[in-house]
């Protein structure tokens, strides 16, 4: 099932509207399918293959990294017998407004990233004489969990911003605007963001960079580049760091089952990951023990494949898709304008433009 409305914009520069008129549409999605889910097939997926990197400073800023062999990825190490239990500590709430802006992957990276490795990600289209990106969709791997966790999902609401240009879709994810009395209340994210950067610490060894992966994927056929942080277990695998309670009720236990342990799957299985280490806490947020897990072991879940139907070609457009976790429905409006929702900015453009020029002049040259 797919978008019925077709959008025809071909051009840079979109007409002007009355955004203010314009309701939100609801998408004929089923995410929640009754009867027997054996009988949807788990979606055609390739190994992801790693072709690249970057790395974030401390203060968040972007650093190319030409040879992916060159990134020093944080490793994990295990804290001596000696050294548990141990608490986690909570950081100063300047320190945890920033932990928790620093955890929202924005897709501006991936651009800065295509950008400085133009050579490789970027292609000539014979037919339109315009230079492309060599890809479907671009986006992170938090977009891709939000996606495979979305008919479990019953909590938290989620939108996504959608723009199509020269081929390649883009994906962001953007901040709710509304009131969710779903979702958790913003002093317990911090606490946890505090609490895990805490577990980092204690558990992590190397460069106090974050070192983004980027990988390509194969998904029903379409090529998908996206990043994700990483960290090692070894100098060949990857692993991953959680956090969650030891002891829990009944009713803790089933909603871990649903939600964290489906989130942590997907993250692992998007980057192939094998191995999770979880550190096991009390109500006193003190560490007595660390967990190591297998991705086999933890829940394994599935997403229906999922086709749009949209002609769609526009940097400054953007589909904003809304996610209701309460009633399981997808709800869609366009935005053709450029607005604070545009992600792809001017210099991209730009720069995909003076790609093509060079090539052009390259190859006048070579007949001269």
């Amino acid at each position: 099932m797919g978008i019925s409305e077709t959008i025809d914009s071909d051009c840079e520069d979109s007409n002007n509207r009355d955004w203010d008129n314009l309701h939100y549409k609801i998408l004929n999605l089923s995410l929640r399918p009754i009867g027997n889910p054996d009988q949807y097939k788990f979606p055609a997926i390739g190994k992801p293959i790693l072709c690249g990197g970057f790395r974030l400073s401390p203060e968040g800023f972007f650093e190319f990294e030409r040879d992916s062999n060159h990134l020093i990825f944080k490793q994990i190490m295990m804290p001596p017998a000696s050294g548990l239990p141990f608490p986690l500590s909570v950081n100063s709430r300047d320190n945890l407004h920033r932990i928790v802006k620093s955890i929202s992957g924005k897709i501006c990276n991936m651009l800065f990233f295509i950008d400085h490795s133009k050579q490789y990600w970027l292609k000539v289209n014979a037919t339109s004489d315009r230079a492309e990106v060599n890809a479907d969709v671009i986006c992170s791997r938090d977009i891709l969990q939000l996606f495979m966790c979305a008919p479990y999902e019953s909590q938290n609401n989620w939108t996504v911003a959608v723009t199509r240009y020269r081929n390649t879709i883009y994906i962001s994810q953007v901040k709710n605007t509304k009131a969710d009395s779903f979702e958790k209340d913003e002093l317990i994210l911090e606490m946890q963001a505090s609490w895990m950067k805490e577990l980092e610490k204690q558990c992590l060894k190397g460069p106090q960079d974050e070192c983004h992966g980027v990988f390509v994927m194969d998904i029903c056929g379409q090529k998908v580049v996206f990043n994700a942080p990483l960290i090692t277990e070894t100098n060949t695998s990857w692993a991953d760091l959680r956090l969650r309670l030891d002891t829990m009720s009944r009713l803790e236990w089933a909603d871990h089952k649903r939600y964290e342990l489906i989130e942590w799957w997907t993250n692992c299985f998007l980057v192939g990951i094998d191995s999770i280490y979880v550190g096991l806490r009390d109500d006193d947020a003190i560490v007595h023990r660390i967990q190591k897990m297998t991705i086999r072991e933890l829940y394994k879940g599935a997403i229906k494949n999922v086709t749009t139907e949209r002609n769609l070609d526009c940097p400054n457009t953007v589909i904003l898709f809304e996610f209701d976790a309460n009633q399981g429905q997808i709800i869609h409006r366009t935005l053709e304008k450029r607005s604070s929702y545009t992600f792809v900015g001017e210099w991209y453009r730009k720069m995909l433009n003076e790609f093509m020029d060079e090539k052009q002049l390259f190859v006048q040259k070579s007949k001269n």
